[in-house]
């Protein structure tokens, strides 16, 4: 369980990612190979030192609960559900007949309404109301037909479950095989058959491929697709209209090449390692399992690490450690 925590774990995944692509579409480049052996070689650097603090870390949390349970967190709750029924009300059920979810929202506003993951580490005295935070955690996301966002709920969940060491390696594969399953579904309730809408250049037959597990491999392989389809000409053509999105590290190649593509790992890097040592204090763990996923996400599928859901979550955080003890604690 300790490779999931560990930050540079998805370094090694960038560089598998890289590699895959490159198996699995016909017309890709092999510069991608290039570009992620000194991210490979990283992660082998790295991996011990990451699992090492995780290890020392554990000493202060393990068998723990982990909760925010001052009075500021019970605050940032009320908010956030709050503002997430205003805009229920003002605009819909993008899951329902309500506006599609590129529309909804109000701005700002609905930057913290994303945060409704952290409710899962939220804890009041009353079980009803803790009940109840924890079904809006991941109902809210299904309702607007954010899949990020119910990712980003489940691995969420499982992290907080790993680091309380509430959960086994067969719970974890369970859980991790319905987050894939339900994941394939929203893509079909929201895009419909990506079979039937999307031509891409596989090196297998797609045809004999089930849809919902159609929809995973393409969200996984797609945008590096894209990158390698385009890296060799500092481009962005889509060689697929509906397949639109790039790693984040392929937009930072696009500014000066290999120095800022490599900068946007190091700088990756620095932060992880940053929230990876601070972790031991529990009410930051929350943000630092958020990063995680991030991470895994940007090299992945698009700009998910600097963002302005990520600058709210550190604004969120950056009041709760400026305010005074009595509150904050």
């Amino acid at each position: 369980m300790n490779f999931i925590l560990n930050p540079y774990s998805y370094l090694l995944l960038s560089s598998i990612l890289s590699f895959t692509t490159f198996l699995f579409y016909s017309e890709g480049s092999l510069k991608i190979i290039y570009l992620s052996i000194p991210i490979f070689i990283l992660f082998i650097i790295s991996y011990p030192f990451g699992k090492s603090i995780i290890q020392k870390n554990s000493t202060y949390y393990l068998n723990k609960e982990l909760i925010l349970s001052s009075i500021y967190w019970k605050v940032v709750a009320f908010f956030i559900v709050c503002f997430a029924i205003i805009e229920y009300l003002s605009f819909g059920f993008p899951l329902y007949k309500g506006v599609i979810y590129a529309n909804f929202g109000f701005p700002i506003i609905h930057h913290l309404v994303v945060t409704s993951w952290i409710l899962i580490f939220i804890k009041f005295k009353n079980k009803k109301i803790n009940l109840f935070l924890l079904i809006f955690a991941f109902l809210n996301p299904i309702l607007i037909v954010n899949r990020d966002l119910f990712l980003l709920t489940i691995f969420a969940f499982l992290c907080k479950k790993i680091f309380e060491n509430k959960i086994n390696i067969k719970l974890f594969v369970i859980l991790l095989s319905v987050m894939f399953i339900l994941f394939g579904l929203i893509g079909q309730l929201r895009s419909g058959n990506a079979l039937q809408l999307i031509n891409l250049p596989f090196t297998f037959d797609s045809n004999e491929i089930n849809p919902i597990l159609f929809w995973i491999i393409l969200y996984m392989t797609s945008s590096t697709f894209n990158m390698s389809y385009n890296i060799n000409n500092f481009s962005k053509n889509l060689y697929d209209t509906l397949i639109n999105v790039f790693p984040e590290q392929y937009k930072w190649y696009l500014m000066s090449g290999e120095v800022t593509y490599f900068l946007y790992y190091i700088l990756i890097f620095i932060i992880l390692t940053f929230l990876l040592i601070i972790s031991k204090n529990k009410n930051y763990i929350p943000i630092y399992i958020y990063f995680l996923y991030q991470s895994l996400m940007g090299v992945t599928f698009g700009t998910k690490f600097f963002t302005t859901n990520s600058l709210m979550l550190i604004l969120v955080f950056l009041i709760y450690f400026l305010l005074p003890k009595k509150i904050s604690s």
